[in-house]
């Protein structure tokens, strides 16, 4: 018998509550026991605990995300932050030498010169790999092109060997070489002193920016990968044997390579170097991006925010997080514009907004395809236009014959605001820049002629015009000039029109004839000028000359008497 009286909720996150039905919002993502307890007015109380799981969000753009295996099977965490103190919780501390303190990629970071700075934690058992995976990773930033061998992070067995042997070969770091390209190499204890099992960059990356150099032996699956920021850039088969000290007292060095008995130190890096962590066992893609994710935390911008009409831009995704697909949507539709994209190993996603006609507003979503969470982005991102060009031209005619053809054209495009310049086309391979161009063509066609109005933000609207050229008759003559006794007559033939009319030298009509054919027989020298027309109406002019010669006199005297 008896009733329950007292409720009594623990939510795990040092959160609780005493009615009998609770809700609660947990502020992190992780794993979290809920413990509820109930209590009757007899006395008895009983428990029940379940574990809840949230899973973080994509896109979380305000705070660095809480990823909590990143704290799993740290071997040394140096963040830098004033000194090299470890902040695994394993309180392996590192000695400073030389390097100097300055601004990171978070917080605080080391500069190292190159020729004498270094950061060593002694000799530590921790370091030692053993038979276990393994992960190194360091931010770093230089400049280059300095035409040495420079170490990020380093442990040698041999190098910690006065008397170096066969044996000692033991080794993993992380180093740029002399042409800028950056190695991972491993190299076990069955090797000996060979050639180390390396993974290079297939870029250079000594361009004085941030990058995050990551090096990941995985012992379960038997093989090495490269990581350079976000992304996976090399990997390859390798089953290690054990990497192991020989009962050497190996030092881990961070910015050298560290000899001694046989050589000397060496290999002195050159620039800043930030967040070293070490690791027994080896992380994830997912893990590795939520290093450089707390680096570099993704950042949504607009290409541009003013657009013209019915061009396209790009919401630009920088630093997009592993495993995310991101799509645009229009924010007053809800629609998603164009495909969701994912990250391959670029540090810019574009996300096209499609012709925009008119003010456009986007959202951005982003889905985690691992833990099925879903985002959208609170920030609106708006796109406008420009002032676009109203093209306009007019012409002094639109059809012209091709011996007498020379077009004007007038441009009379306007613009809301802003200035205007100009391209013509006049379709037969001629351009202008002129407003009001004129232009002669050189054979009879139909030709477009385009303007293209060009605003001062490079807006562009073009409008079109045919215009025609006709043929026009080519007229030949069978003599050019003709000479002709008095009271003679000639014959005047020509071809290449369809209607003719003749006229005289003083202008006085002569003939009017669909004739190609008039025989002449003038009093005089005269000049005849030929007017042809086509069936087009085009004309063309020809001319004859006829040059008219008197007649001799004969004169035999008075005397008509004739002998013989």
């Amino acid at each position: 018998g008896g009733s329950i009286v007292a409720w009594e909720w623990y939510f795990g996150d040092g959160d609780s509550a005493l009615t009998r039905h609770s809700s609660h919002q947990y502020v992190l993502p992780d794993t979290f026991r809920v413990k509820h307890i109930v209590s009757s007015n007899t006395g008895c109380n009983d428990t029940l605990i379940k574990s809840v799981i949230v899973k973080p969000n994509p896109l979380d753009l305000h705070e660095t995300p809480y990823l909590s295996s990143l704290k799993k099977g740290l071997v040394a965490y140096y963040p830098f932050e004033g000194n090299a103190n470890d902040l695994s919780g394993n309180n392996r501390t590192a000695n400073v030498y030389g390097a100097s303190q300055t601004t990171g990629i978070i917080g605080n970071a080391y500069s190292f010169n190159g020729s004498n700075n270094y950061i060593e934690r002694p000799p530590d058992t921790g370091f030692i790999p053993g038979t276990r995976s393994w992960t190194i990773s360091t931010w770093f930033k230089t400049a280059g092109a300095s035409g040495n061998n420079r170490m990020l992070l380093f442990w040698y067995r041999c190098g910690a060997n006065p008397s170096c042997g066969s044996n000692d070969g033991a080794e993993y770091a992380l180093m740029l070489n002399t042409a800028d390209y950056l190695l991972f190499y491993v190299r076990d204890d069955n090797m000996g002193t060979g050639a180390a099992k390396t993974l290079t960059s297939p870029f250079t990356v000594a361009d004085n920016q941030w990058h995050l150099a990551t090096g990941v032996l995985d012992t379960y699956k038997d093989t090495m990968y490269f990581y350079i920021d976000n992304c996976c850039i090399a990997k390859m088969y390798y089953n290690s044997a054990a990497l192991t000290s020989g009962l050497v007292n190996v030092p881990f060095e961070i910015g050298r390579t560290y000899k001694t008995g046989w050589g000397s130190p060496d290999n002195y890096f050159s620039g800043l170097l930030d967040e070293v962590r070490v690791y027994h066992r080896a992380l994830n893609p997912k893990e590795v991006f939520a290093l450089y994710y707390l680096g570099k935390q993704p950042e949504i911008s607009l290409k541009d925010q003013k657009v013209c009409k019915s061009d396209s831009t790009y919401i630009q995704i920088i630093h997009p997080q592993y495993g995310i697909n991101y799509q645009l949507i229009n924010a007053l539709t809800n629609q998603p514009v164009g495909n969701a994209k994912r990250n391959s190993c670029g540090d810019t996603l574009l996300l096209s907004t499609g012709s925009v006609m008119d003010t456009m507003y986007f959202k951005v979503s982003a889905y985690d395809t691992l833990t099925k969470c879903l985002t959208i982005l609170d920030t609106v991102l708006m796109v406008s236009n420009f002032p676009q060009p109203l093209p306009s031209f007019t012409t002094n005619d639109t059809i012209q014959c091709f011996n007498e053809n020379y077009f004007r054209f007038y441009d009379s495009s306007t613009i809301s605001s802003g200035t205007l310049s100009r391209l013509w086309k006049l379709g037969d391979n001629t351009t202008s820049n002129l407003a009001n161009p004129e232009h002669k063509y050189d054979s009879a066609a139909n030709f477009t002629v385009r303007l293209i109005s060009i605003s001062d933000h490079n807006c562009r609207d073009s409008v079109q015009k045919t215009v025609t050229v006709l043929p026009s008759p080519v007229m030949t003559i069978n003599m050019d000039e003709i000479t002709l006794c008095e009271k003679s007559a000639t014959e005047i033939k020509i071809n290449g029109a369809l209607y003719y009319r003749w006229l005289e030298n003083d202008g006085i009509l002569y003939s009017s004839s669909d004739s190609d054919t008039v025989i002449v027989s003038p009093d005089t020298s005269v000049l005849y000028r030929i007017e042809g027309k086509n069936i087009y109406g085009c004309p063309d002019t020809i001319q004859s000359k006829v040059n008219v010669y008197p007649l001799p006199l004969v004169d035999a005297g008075k005397n008509d008497t004739i002998c013989y």
